[in-house]
């Protein structure tokens, strides 16, 4: 999931997976509201998540305009059973 505050002529999120930080491939993409100057919150499941590490990336993307990619995130998926739980991290954190 992700927010935003601001958007300028975004028409489109894509989200896209690797395993190897190198070569990625598109999981889904949201509608982004367009334009706009308040807080919008937006999500995408990775539906086929694979076992292991892997690396996503976010890119806005605006049909008339080149895309900008936003720096990478990595996650472990463990398996339906040992996947980390949200409080699991906060967890973590607050040790």
């Amino acid at each position: 999931q992700w927010y935003t505050l601001k958007e300028n002529d975004i028409d489109t999120y894509i989200v896209e997976r690797s395993p190897d930080a190198i070569y990625f491939t598109e999981i889904g993409r949201i509608a982004a509201s367009g334009n706009s100057n308040t807080l919008l919150a937006y999500a995408l499941v990775d539906s086929k998540p694979e076992m292991g590490l892997m690396y996503y990336r976010l890119i806005p993307s605006n049909k008339p305009v080149q895309s900008v990619t936003i720096p990478l995130i990595g996650y472990k998926y463990r398996g339906k059973d040992g996947d980390l739980e949200l409080d699991d991290v906060k967890n973590l954190t607050d040790n």
